[in-house]
Order: C-alpha cells, then structure tokens, then sequence
C-alpha cells in the first residue's frame, strides 16, 4: 500500500508554481511511503493523471474546488 502525504498548502503552491517537487521533497513538505514496487506503479499512475488532466477542459474547476475546501479546512482549524 502506498500513502502520500502532503498539506494543501504545499499542494497548491506546488500547483501554482511557487514551490517545485523537489524543494518539496528535500524540504520535507511531501512524504511518500510504500514499497518499492508501490512507489514505481504511484510514480507511473500520477504521470498518467497528470498527462490527462492537462489536457481536460474540467481540471480548472476542479482545482478551484479544492481550493476552496482547503480554504474552509483552515477557517475550521
């Protein structure tokens, strides 16, 4: 099994462009944990997400509504 760990803070800055993958991981902001093969079917899972959403007219409503969740998760906190 494998378990990504990430803040939505650093998911929308790394998602807006402020804040990269790497400086991510070095910094310790994003923590992934599993098997070497889990790792290896994320990794290729995530890149074929990521191809598709590219290219989907739906993906911008989609982010706007995680945004707007993560900004209600903070009001709540």
């Amino acid at each position: 099994m494998t378990r990504l760990s990430v803040s939505d803070d650093v998911a929308n800055a790394n998602r807006d462009g402020t804040l990269d993958l790497i400086d991510a991981v070095l910094g310790e902001n994003i923590a992934l944990f599993g098997s070497v093969n889990d790792l290896l079917s994320f990794n290729e899972a995530l890149s074929a997400y990521l191809h598709g959403a590219v290219r989907s007219s739906g993906q911008e409503a989609i982010l706007r509504e995680f945004r707007l969740l993560a900004e209600r998760r903070k009001e709540r906190e």
